[in-house]
């Protein structure tokens, strides 16, 4: 089905509506009444007109008569849908894309405007956008025709980019490397933390598989495989590597989407395993108004350490999270709260104690924005509380042994830049700083890292 029929089967639901006559007004109205169904009469007149000036392809007279019963006050919903389609054949985007928004809201014609929402991204070259405003119809009328034409279109946006006869390529790769600048090597990994205040250069190499094995993104299940790569130049003992293997199933039920599914993954550190993390996960996500969602996720995760020096570490994690999107055209805005309680083994060695089995208490925002069709922008914050419940005891310098319940304040600000070269090749340099300030010294830090890579999506 190529997209210019299917556009026009869109059109063509509403043809009837769009020329329907007027009703037949009582002649008991008084005159004054009479006189505003003769106004009103007029308007759907030029309505009328703008219709079949459209169906016989004149566009320019078509958006003349619309945009005259427009003027005159005519406020029959059908008329922001003839315009933004007007608006479409004419290749005046952003005026299509303002004239649907104004539909989303309408219960009888928010399906086909979110659809013709998709189309007009679609056609500007925003593949993203539209993949979002087709998947929202999908999932809120998963049974009707418009949401037939919704998959048909998220297929054409999922297919390999090019295509060729019995290419159907069910997986997608993703493969980035990047030099950076750490200014205080160190390895933070949510449960430990060695500060050094030594610089060092490192480079990290990202590689990640996705294939699909039934069904779409939204109904089907998929594999990924991701591995990742971070050498330092000098302070080979905090290399750092990660395998890691994932099964995810989703499923549409009514307005909502869920995602569940599980992921092993093997960390290693200076050359050695040094972690093994199992989990389960569950996310549900419903579709707002316009472009928006509410997401919430669980997260079940168990820990074991390879590393007799980090043993204490052994454990479960629990995570959930809830998150608030906010999507325009060309940016989007996420608000995330985020719980996570942790039950390990604790450290001990003589008279000292350390817990480590925080609660953490996270809020994050991160703002993305494109800038033309190549440059695009992040700032992404994020503050984390983290409490332990048992006191740590542990000598000062003079000494003498203290008892205290640590608690953590981190920020952290990340803001970052992408510059499109292809549709497959990107570049992107970021900055990101750290600042934790703690209740007991060493474990007080700040650290920024610069880096600078290019990315490839196969």
């Amino acid at each position: 089905m190529s997209m210019s029929h299917a556009f026009s089967m869109a059109i063509a639901l509403f043809a009837v509506v769009g020329t329907a006559a007027a009703e037949p007004q009582q002649r008991e109205l008084a005159v004054g009444q009479e006189a505003v169904e003769q106004e009103d009469a007029q308007l759907k007149r030029i309505f009328s007109h703008g219709v079949a000036a459209f169906n016989g392809g004149d566009f320019t007279l078509a958006l003349k008569f619309f945009e005259a019963a427009q003027s005159g006050g005519y406020s029959d919903p059908m008329l922001y849908f003839n315009l933004g389609s007007t608006y479409y054949m004419m290749g005046r985007l952003p005026e299509a894309k303002n004239a649907y928004l104004k539909l989303i809201r309408d219960p009888e014609k928010r399906y086909l405007a979110l659809y013709n929402l998709g189309l007009t991204a679609y056609k500007a070259g925003d593949y993203d956008e539209a993949e979002e405003w087709f998947q929202h119809v999908s999932l809120e009328a998963p049974d009707s025709q418009v949401s037939v034409l919704a998959d048909e279109m998220l297929r054409r946006i999922k297919a390999p980019p090019v295509a060729r006869p019995g290419d159907n390529r069910p997986w997608h790769a993703f493969l980035g490397t990047a030099l950076a600048y750490d200014d205080n090597v160190e390895l933070v990994n949510d449960d430990i933390l060695i500060s050094n205040q030594v610089s060092d250069l490192y480079n990290e190499l990202l590689a990640n598989l996705r294939v699909s094995l039934r069904g779409t993104s939204g109904d089907g299940e998929t594999v990924s495989v991701t591995a990742v790569n971070q050498r330092y130049s000098d302070r080979s003992e905090f290399d750092f590597r990660q395998i890691g293997i994932s099964g995810i199933a989703a499923r549409r039920f009514a307005h909502w989407q869920a995602r569940g599914g599980g992921r092993l993954s093997v960390n290693y550190l200076g050359g050695a395993i040094f972690q093994k993390i199992a989990k389960l996960e569950l996310r549900v996500q419903r579709p707002l108004a316009g472009r928006d969602y509410l997401q919430m996720g669980l997260e079940m995760g168990d820990v074991s350490v390879s590393s007799p020096q980090y043993r204490h570490l052994d454990g479960q994690r629990y995570r959930f999270r809830v998150q608030r999107a906010l999507r325009g055209s060309g940016h989007r805005l996420h608000f995330t709260y985020a719980l996570e309680i942790n039950d390990r083994e604790d450290f001990r060695r003589g008279v000292e104690f350390a817990s480590s089995s925080p609660l953490r208490h996270s809020l994050r925002a991160d703002l993305a924005r494109r800038f033309g069709r190549r440059w695009g922008a992040v700032v992404d914050l994020r503050y984390r509380t983290s409490r332990y419940p048992d006191e740590n005891v542990f000598l000062d310098d003079s000494g003498e042994r203290v008892s205290r319940a640590r608690v953590d304040h981190q920020f952290r600000v990340r803001p970052s830049v992408t510059f499109q070269l292809s549709k497959r090749w990107q570049v992107e340099g970021s900055y990101e700083f750290t600042e934790s300030d703690s209740n007991i010294d060493e474990y007080s830090y700040s650290r920024s890292v610069t880096s600078v890579g290019v990315n490839v999506l196969f």
